[in-house]
């Protein structure tokens, strides 16, 4: 085993698409390994898998067989390799970094990552991932000396996406569907439309019951949809050893989860109600934020707030918010701690397109990567 070391550090945890990625590779050359050269890789991928279950007729013995099946889908949005320099003659050994730039795609879709159960059996898993390695090239060495680092990336949303926005709904009550008692007024908004995940979003509830008849409560839900884009994979029987014949045709899943329910009571006829109501945007099992939204190709995740009516006898009245989550902060990058040695690196400059001009590396680009600069800001 090597006894080199190679350490990697971005300016900052979290990007949107078209930002620059400012970082460093800390390189500890302790052995005459023929080390030759650096070289940087960026990643950014999309994948998705669904195990689902099906019960089929076999067409021989005419018995049922539930079969199971996979389907499963990878995009790469990128994959760029770049080399950040080269020893002809071999590194020499010391303590070595290599500042870097790099720059991301427009349009990137937000890093994600679930999965979960159906109550059908199915289960399904993606992700959206982003991430930088460095790597130390060594011809005809079997073992590869490298370090990465996973970076969250929030989609860039138009101004216009973000305003709050009322929703109202306005219906008659009809008892049994067909006597009229009066109309009721709902409006609904929140605060904001986009949130970080781990926040606390505030509903607000005006409702004006010009009805006769009482609200019985209103319930307030966080809805998920999770629609996935997964290829096709054979099945194989899991019940019976015969193979079916039949054709099998699957769908691409959609996944509805309610994340959060919260119910309120409820208001007499020819009354007024307002509420504000909090949402915390986080499981209330392990104060884990929920995953953020995202618009990949073959994923797509979105949230929507659903406001209810329940009235006894007659047909609920509801009014729907859409609300996009973004990423919280990075609790990898921020919780990392630097190896002591690579304060003792020296820096070297860079030539070609990840080079970075000088005098960046004085400003506040590189005050959170360690070992650039001597006074920090």
């Amino acid at each position: 085993m090597s006894i080199n070391r190679i350490a990697i550090r971005t300016n900052k945890g979290n990007y949107i698409g078209g930002e620059k990625i400012y970082g460093t590779v800390y390189l500890w050359i302790c052995s005459t390994d023929p080390c030759r050269g650096v070289k940087l890789k960026f990643r950014g991928y999309e994948k998705c898998e669904w195990e689902f279950r099906e019960v089929q007729q076999d067409e021989e013995t005419q018995l049922p067989v539930e079969k199971i099946g996979t389907k499963n889908s990878r995009r790469d949005m990128f994959r760029a390799e770049l080399r950040l320099i080269e020893y002809p003659d071999g590194i020499p050994m010391g303590c070595y970094a290599y500042p870097f730039h790099y720059t991301l795609q427009q349009g990137l879709p937000g890093s994600f990552e679930g999965e979960g159960n159906q109550t059908n059996g199915d289960k399904w898993k993606a992700k959206i991932t982003y991430k930088v390695i460095a790597e130390v090239d060594r011809p005809g060495s079997g073992e590869v000396l490298k370090a990465s680092q996973v970076i969250t990336v929030n989609e860039n949303l138009p101004l216009t996406s973000v305003e709050p926005e009322v929703i109202t709904a306005r219906r008659t009550v009809k008892i049994c569907c067909c006597i009229p008692k009066g109309d009721v007024l709902l409006n609904a908004w929140l605060d904001k439309r986009v949130y970080t995940s781990g926040e606390t979003a505030s509903l607000q509830v005006d409702v004006k019951n010009n009805s006769n008849v009482d609200i019985d409560s209103f319930i307030v839900k966080l809805f998920r949809v999770v629609n996935l884009k997964p290829q096709d994979r054979e099945l194989s029987t899991s019940v019976s050893s015969q193979e079916s014949r039949a054709t099998v045709m699957t769908r691409s899943p959609c996944v509805v989860e309610n994340m959060k329910e919260k119910s309120l009571g409820g208001c007499k006829g020819k009354q007024l109600r307002n509420m504000e109501i909090p949402l915390e945007l986080w499981k209330e099992s392990s104060r884990e934020e929920f995953q953020p939204s995202t618009s990949g190709q073959i994923l797509k995740s979105t949230y929507h707030v659903d406001v209810e009516i329940a009235i006894k006898w007659a047909v609920p009245i509801s009014a729907q918010l859409p609300v996009t989550l973004r990423s919280p902060p990075s609790q990898s990058w921020s919780e990392w701690e630097p190896p002591p040695w690579v304060y003792n690196c020296r820096v070297i400059k860079i030539t070609g397109p990840c080079a970075v001009p000088e005098h960046l590396l004085g400003s506040k680009l590189f005050v959170n990567i360690p070992g650039i600069q001597a006074d920090p800001f």
